[in-house]
């Protein structure tokens, strides 16, 4: 039986690249954020790419897996669209065996692509966050999933907990996703450019020249003042940190 595997999360938790380090292996094919198909195009090839424009035309909702096993010929999907929503109502109207994979992350440190934006952190977004993360967490248990943490994607360990769990063999090279051809509609900006920039399709990449081709995890919130991390707090954050085995 076909396969679906599911990356469930908060957004800025690194679902993009443990999607691309998983469709590295040969049965599988990653679709990137397929829920958000009418405003995604490839990660790679843009909005031209061969196999996504071929998917418009044959796709008959709701047959969205259906289509996408079609187009790119794999045993294994792999979705990293994150929302819980999405994945409730694929597993209705599509029956496949379904692989979630629950990622997670310091609370603290997703806030600092909030307070780039916003200046301050305010309180809908810790709120959000724990609301999505007990909505992931039930769906995880009721699929049978199972839950990593961001912050251990350096590790060989985690990736061979992932795909024993998924059923295939895992091999380190795989970490090396940008070595790999992918064409899932993009997520992470950043995930994607290593594979462009590997294949020399971007040579202003700012992230390659400063960190260099690596999972190395961007960590660390001293950025965050006194006012940020009190919001934090008092919104149901620490609890949920503390629940997840950060200090």
């Amino acid at each position: 039986m076909k396969k679906v595997v599911y990356i469930l999360g908060s957004t800025r938790c690194g679902t993009t690249m443990f999607d691309l380090v998983i469709s590295s292996h040969s049965d599988c094919a990653s679709v990137g954020e397929l829920c958000f198909l009418h405003k995604r195009a490839c990660g790679f090839c843009g909005s031209e790419c061969k196999h996504w424009v071929r998917y418009s035309k044959m796709l008959k909702k709701p047959h969205y897996y259906h289509t996408a096993f079609d187009v790119f010929g794999a045993d294994i999907l792999v979705d990293s669209s994150k929302k819980w929503r999405w994945l409730k109502d694929r597993a209705k109207h599509e029956d496949y065996e379904y692989k979630v994979i629950h990622v997670v992350r310091n609370g603290l440190d997703r806030l600092r692509f909030r307070k780039r934006q916003d200046k301050k952190i305010r309180p809908y977004v810790v709120s959000a966050w724990v609301n999505t993360y007990s909505k992931c967490k039930k769906l995880t248990e009721k699929f049978g999933g199972i839950e990593v943490r961001y912050e251990d994607i350096v590790h060989d360990e985690t990736f061979e907990k992932i795909f024993n769990f998924i059923g295939i063999q895992y091999d380190p090279k795989y970490r090396r996703f940008w070595e790999y051809e992918h064409h899932g509609l993009l997520g992470s900006k950043t995930a994607y450019s290593l594979v462009r920039a590997h294949k020399g399709k971007d040579s202003t990449n700012n992230y390659v020249d400063i960190h260099g081709f690596n999972l190395t995890p961007r960590i660390g919130h001293e950025f965050l003042s006194e006012k940020d991390i009190d919001v934090f707090n008092r919104y149901g954050g620490r609890k949920l940190n503390k629940e997840l085995g950060y200090k």
